[in-house]
């Protein structure tokens, strides 16, 4: 299970990219598929990792099997009405260059 470094010393596209380090060193220990699943923060950077703009090289995208998130936060709309509107103008701010990762209807 990796560690990553915690807003605000690191901005959230940080701590994708601490994460995303973390996979690709994990898959280089293993041969065969592999399995990713996070809860809450860590299932929306297992989204993320996978997502339009993935963070991982296409040759590992081969070898996923599965990906789940588990009550991921994909949309920091949701916490408006929360302990967290405090922190909303760092939460902003440190997530305009993060993508989307709300699921879309096409």
């Amino acid at each position: 299970m990796p560690q990553y470094t915690l807003c605000p010393e690191i901005s959230i596209a940080g701590i994708g990219h601490e994460v995303a380090a973390a996979v690709t060193m994990a898959a280089g220990e293993i041969a065969g598929p592999v399995r990713l699943t996070g809860h809450s923060a860590g299932g929306q950077l297992v989204t993320r990792l996978i997502s339009s703009a993935p963070l991982l090289l296409p040759e590992l995208h081969s070898r996923f099997a599965g990906v789940v998130s588990i009550s991921g936060v994909h949309d920091m709309r949701l916490t408006m009405h929360t302990a967290l509107v405090p922190f909303h103008h760092l939460l902003l701010h440190r997530t305009q260059s993060v993508p989307d990762v709300r699921s879309r209807r096409e």
